[in-house]
């Protein structure tokens, strides 16, 4: 019987850093717009605009998460474990940094517009975040495979 071993630390790590940067960007932004600072955008251009902004942004999330569906699917012809485990943590990571980018999106936007929906959008991008913290369920889920062993 052969053990499969994953390294939790370096998902953790990544895990981490990418949370830590969403809440200081979000904080950042929030505070400067409470402490005044002048919004960009005149208001009549920003009201006209919202919706042009949204679909600016869902338009790369909807490609990217097709793009992450079938680096999934790729998982799945890969026999060897190790390998496995480094392309699936590139993917991980890169789906992080794709939370990350997509909060800070929308704190510029916010900062940019004084629209209260990109805050909320930033902070929905640091909630879908917590169900990939590194655990066991996710990664049998991600990699199919329940005999996973972690250190």
């Amino acid at each position: 019987m052969e053990f499969l071993s994953l390294n939790l630390r370096t998902f953790k790590k990544v895990f981490f850093q990418c949370l830590t940067i969403n809440l200081l960007v979000i904080a950042a932004s929030y505070t400067s717009m409470i402490l005044g600072l002048p919004y960009l955008l005149p208001v009549h251009l920003t009201r006209n605009f919202t919706s042009f902004f949204l679909i600016i942004m869902i338009i790369p999330a909807v490609v990217y998460t097709q793009r992450l569906k079938k680096d999934l699917a790729g998982l799945e012809e890969i026999t060897d474990f190790e390998e496995k485990v480094t392309r699936y943590e590139k993917i991980y990571k890169n789906r992080l940094y794709w939370f990350l980018f997509s909060c800070i999106i929308s704190c510029v936007l916010y900062v940019l517009s004084n629209r209260s929906t990109f805050l909320f959008y930033a902070v929905f991008d640091v909630a879908i975040t917590f169900p990939y913290y590194p655990n066991k369920a996710v990664f049998q889920r991600e990699l199919k495979n329940d005999e996973i062993i972690f250190y």
